[in-house]
């Protein structure tokens, strides 16, 4: 998988995570929750969501500022 590819992945698991949380604070508020719901989720467990997913996956941006560089390590341009 490529850096872009695994980058793409792991955006795509959070905003299904999000959206999860968001179909439950609404239930319970017994109305859609919205946008503060999605913030709400950012701040309480998007650090958690993201050092579970890089424990399991490996790190979402290895090899991204190589390739953004043309191959070159990051501060060598």
């Amino acid at each position: 998988m490529s850096p872009w590819e695994k980058r793409h992945k792991f955006l795509l698991d959070q905003v299904e995570e999000m959206k999860k949380y968001k179909w439950i604070v609404s239930e319970q508020a017994a109305k859609d929750m919205g946008e503060p719901a999605l913030m709400e989720w950012v701040e309480k467990f998007a650090k958690e969501f993201r050092e579970a997913w890089e424990k399991e996956n490996g790190p979402v941006d290895e090899g991204l500022a190589k390739e953004e560089n043309n191959g070159e390590p990051t501060g060598s341009n």
